[in-house]
């Protein structure tokens, strides 16, 4: 039997097909366009009496780098720049004042670096004293404890927190604690994960966080590639972009609790962010936890977004490192990475046009 295709029916398919050309040329066009530059490591002279654990998070302030350290008898270590002189390692662990139980992260505001104790549920400042040689600890807020991962301030009277919530992914709240906002829930890919609690995909959906000092925040997912960009306008967090290109691969606890099981074999996400003046950076693993093991949370990736989540610029680190920060008065990169112990590393880089 013979089948006719009417014209009309070829010139459809026909004008669908050179639609499809049109936007994978654009695509790739526009991957193209995308810079990619290859950076190269100096390693840094600090005194040796420096011994890193386990390092999580760095920051840089007018002409002091501050880690963070897990593993460290204390939480802090303080360097001096731009002599890199090495003043110590401060906030031992405990439950007296100065003394932290844990400390996840650094952020910065009105030239000042805050810290926030989750176990504790106290938000503090750290203020290097150069008189005197110490890293001094001043509580700010201490609030009602709870599920709450970090706090930090966005302006002198507005907070955000981000935990393990029923509703929402972060909540904007007053410098007292009490509510102000509650953002969209965390995300799912499809209707059965949306059937899942808010508090289950926080757990599947976890990241980390940086602000620029301005009121502008980046969330990125530590487990899947997505961004989620904010701006604290009129006392409100205004969504400026999302970004949503991978999904986490999990399990969620048979048992109901709050807690998943990632697929070893999925790629990592983002293992470090930092916000900047004119760009946010994602430190991006893409490996997965089956085939590189520990070595999946050291990336070599280092992608710089606009603040509207676009890709600028993507770096390749010639070492990997475990976290980044930006030196804003030099114009450089601060890592650690193995070499194969924990090592302070710059990466300086040219101007992104």
């Amino acid at each position: 039997m013979l089948f006719l295709v009417q014209p009309n029916c070829i010139a459809m398919r026909y004008i669908g097909f050179i639609l499809l050309l049109l936007l994978f040329c654009n695509s790739c066009q526009n991957e193209r366009n995308k810079q990619q530059v290859k950076l190269t490591h100096k390693e840094l002279p600090v005194d040796q009496s420096m011994v890193i654990g386990a390092p999580v998070e760095m920051k840089c302030i007018d002409d002091n780098l501050i880690i963070v350290d897990r593993k460290s008898e204390s939480f802090f270590h303080w360097i001096k720049l731009p002599e890199f002189r090495y003043m110590g390692f401060f906030g031992m662990r405990g439950q007296g004042p100065d003394e932290f139980l844990k400390v996840r992260s650094l952020h910065e505001f009105n030239d000042t670096l805050y810290c926030y104790d989750s176990h504790k549920s106290e938000l503090s400042q750290l203020i290097p004293d150069d008189q005197t040689g110490q890293l001094q600890f001043k509580r700010c807020h201490a609030f009602q404890k709870s599920l709450v991962m970090d706090v930090f301030p966005l302006s002198s009277d507005r907070y955000v927190t981000y935990g393990c919530f029923e509703q929402g992914m972060f909540h904007l709240t007053d410098t007292a604690g009490t509510i102000c906002q509650i953002t969209s829930d965390y995300p799912a890919r499809d209707k059965a994960e949306a059937q899942l609690s808010n508090q289950v995909r926080f757990m599947a959906y976890q990241g980390n966080l940086d602000t620029d000092g301005n009121g502008r925040m980046v969330y990125l997912t530590a487990q899947s590639k997505q961004r989620y960009v904010y701006s604290l306008q009129n006392d409100s967090l205004v969504e400026l972009a999302v970004c949503q290109e991978t999904f986490p691969q999990y399990t969620p606890d048979e048992q109901g609790g709050l807690s998943v099981s990632y697929a070893s074999e999925s790629p990592l996400g983002y293992q470090d962010v930092v916000a900047a003046k004119d760009y946010f950076y994602g430190l991006y693993s893409g490996k997965s936890v089956k085939e590189y093991r520990e070595k999946a949370f050291e990336c070599s990736q280092l992608d710089a977004y606009t603040w509207d989540g676009e890709l600028s610029v993507q770096y390749e680190l010639d070492v990997p490192v475990m976290c980044i920060c930006w030196d804003q008065t030099r114009q450089v990169f601060y890592g650690i990475a193995n070499l194969p112990d924990p090592t302070l590393v710059e990466f300086s880089i040219p101007e992104i046009r």
